[in-house]
């Protein structure tokens, strides 16, 4: 539960910007910061991942700059490939890390 409370994440991709959703690849790329006092594994099985209400297993986290954990203050890359073929118009995302749960929604 301690965990759970210190755990804090923000999605500061911009939803207007055309770098979230390559058409040409269908994948989704998004920027996380944890804004938390908790430090998180930078690893997939921290998250559990919906896009437009279907789990997304297909998924990397890499840290954007420096090794180790994810350190509150810390940038993680989330790049994706939706569970869906193909997507279009609005797009929902939404990200769960410890109980914490964030949406990010975008047009593609």
């Amino acid at each position: 539960v301690s965990s759970d409370v210190r755990t804090d994440v923000e999605i500061i991709s911009d939803s207007g910007s055309g770098a979230i959703y390559n058409s040409t690849t269908a994948n989704i790329t998004l920027f996380v910061k944890n804004t938390g006092s908790e430090s998180l594994a930078v690893d997939p099985g921290v998250m559990d991942i919906l896009v437009n209400g279907q789990f997304a297993t297909a998924y990397e986290v890499t840290r954007v700059e420096g090794t180790g954990s994810w350190q509150p203050g810390d940038v993680v890359r989330v790049e994706l490939d939706p569970p869906q073929s193909s997507l279009s118009g609005d797009v929902r995302v939404q990200l769960t890390v410890n109980g914490d749960e964030e949406v990010f929604e975008f047009r593609t």
